[in-house]
């Protein structure tokens, strides 16, 4: 991580300077000199943030001294988008996951240069390692099933490496789970389900509608659960926010990205998010118990002794509910686009259907209920 301080950054792409630039890089690469010119285009389809690719020129200095391009973060030009952004606190848990986190245990993230933050603004920027020959998923085309293992290996990553890790816990904006947070977040998604129906009702199947009426009730029940054991938990782990590398040299071959929404969490809640949205509900049936066990397989492997594969069909099962919440919420929060209309309605349908497949909602019977309970220390 850069040593220049975290509010001293350009604001906007079209303040990038090539001075600030080389500041920046030089610790990385001490050979680098000056960077004469740059240039950046826009990249991906976020919506709570503006990327931009950005190419750097070094004159005729061969090989290159420095990366020939970088990616960089900025707010959204969406003034609403933005606004949840901030409220959210979104930006703010990026740029901390990268300072504090990401700088310090070694993960399957793109290298950051810098991580800069202004809380009287809002204005923040993250400048990344670029890897333009990369394949970036897509949340409307299903996974391969090689993708799919790639990409829960490198979660088992995260989360064998986070694990329970008390240190993480203590961090404020990482652990955000307090009783005001779990009311506030009830009653946004009360508030935006009558939304969210209005806007996409008319297309969606009456069966999923069903799954997010009867599950509205149950949504304080169901955040109140215990919720151990804790790791670093995505939040958003999906194809749109992953990184397939080609390179078999490559020590993860999936990269992830877009950590606005990281959490000290359920790392289940990320597995059943992944598997519940990646893939068409029939694929998922062939592929779900398959990939279940070799994350399971994967955390072992990585030294997690801790989690039974019961426990963990039983949690993947619990947090299938977490796709409505984000697929819900999500769509109400940010700019309205075709493609986001698009992917809102397959994350819902998946996901509902994800829940109806696993009969999660026999979880809330009473006598499983107080199991579930009892066997996770809650009252």
């Amino acid at each position: 991580m850069s040593s220049i301080s975290p509010q001293d950054f350009p604001r906007a792409p079209d303040h990038l300077d090539s001075l600030w630039l080389a500041r920046v890089l030089q610790p990385f690469f001490p050979d680098l000199g000056s960077v004469y010119g740059l240039r950046w285009e826009r990249i991906g389809t976020g919506q709570m943030g503006h990327n931009v690719r950005i190419w750097l020129e070094y004159g005729t200095a061969r090989p290159l001294p420095g990366p020939r391009s970088l990616v960089g973060k900025f707010p959204s030009l969406d003034p609403a988008s933005r606004a949840t952004g901030l409220g959210l606190r979104s930006y703010e848990i990026e740029t901390n996951f990268y300072r504090q986190v990401a700088s310090r245990i070694p993960l399957p993230v793109p290298r950051c240069f810098f991580a800069g933050f202004d809380s009287s603004t809002g204005d923040f920027l993250i400048l990344l390692e670029d890897f333009p020959n990369a394949e970036p998923g897509d949340q409307l085309v299903p996974c391969t099933i090689q993708q799919a293992r790639s990409a829960l290996d490198a979660l088992a990553a995260i989360h064998a490496a986070t694990w329970n890790q008390t240190s993480l816990g203590g961090l404020e904006w990482l652990n955000r789970r307090t009783p005001e947070e779990l009311a506030r977040m009830s009653a946004f998604i009360h508030a935006a389900a009558p939304v969210f129906l209005e806007r996409y009702g008319d297309q969606l199947a009456a069966r999923h509608v069903r799954v997010l009426e009867e599950f509205l009730p149950l949504v304080p029940k169901w955040m109140e659960l215990p919720r151990g054991p804790f790791a670093i938990a995505h939040g958003d782990f999906r194809p749109d926010n992953l990184l397939f590398l080609h390179n078999r040299a490559a020590h993860y071959r999936t990269l992830v990205v877009d950590w606005q929404t990281v959490s000290w969490g359920p790392p289940l809640a990320d597995v059943a998010y992944f598997i519940g949205g990646a893939f068409e509900p029939e694929q998922r049936r062939r592929y779900e118990g398959d990939l279940l066990q070799f994350y399971c397989r994967r955390l072992r492997r990585r030294g997690v002794r801790d989690l039974s594969f019961l426990r963990c069909v039983e949690d993947h099962t619990l947090f299938a509910f977490a796709g409505i919440i984000m697929a819900v919420g999500a769509a109400v929060l940010v700019e309205r686009t075709a493609r986001g209309d698009q992917m809102f309605l397959t994350m819902f349908a998946r996901h509902a259907q994800h829940v109806l497949d696993l009969r999660a909602f026999t979880l809330f019977e009473p006598k499983r209920l107080a199991r579930l309970r009892e066997d996770r220390g809650g009252p």
